[in-house]
């Protein structure tokens, strides 16, 4: 059981854990120039563990997906716990980090942090993060290391 979340979210603000910021760079920066995924599970609000996931899309390149395994896996340890899915996560190699049309039509979360990481400058990696509910996205602010 982790002790101390590894982010925390507020109706304006996520807050990434010195230990969760790593695994994300270290994930976006090891699947460059594919875009990489991974999912938060936690008690609403935080994520207590990251699962960093394969992505098995036919174009990795521009586009991400999540198998139906590594879903199901992540969604039963979530139900097992009490927890929910909190951060839904993955990189835009080249490109600004904000929502495409397609990660809009794909987010089915409400209650979950999409965060995306910049690698455009894999030195300075730049992460921003968003809820998406009913289309609508609206921009948190990212506090991390």
């Amino acid at each position: 059981m982790v002790t101390e979340p590894l982010g925390r979210t507020t109706a304006t603000r996520f807050d990434v854990s010195p230990e969760l910021w790593e695994q994300l760079v270290t994930l976006a920066r090891a699947e460059k120039p594919k875009e990489c995924c991974g999912v938060g599970i936690g008690p609403v609000g935080e994520v207590a563990r990251f699962h960093a996931l394969e992505n098995v899309h036919e174009e990795p390149i521009t586009r991400y997906e999540i198998s139906s395994k590594d879903q199901l896996r992540v969604h039963l340890e979530a139900e097992d716990n009490g927890w929910d899915v909190t951060l839904v996560f993955h990189s835009h190699p080249a490109t600004e980090p904000y929502p495409s049309a397609t990660d809009l039509a794909l987010a089915g979360w409400p209650d979950a942090v999409y965060a995306i990481i910049g690698m455009a400058d894999p030195d300075q990696p730049l992460l921003r993060a968003y809820r998406i509910v009913d289309a609508v996205i609206t921009e948190l602010d990212v506090r991390h290391p």
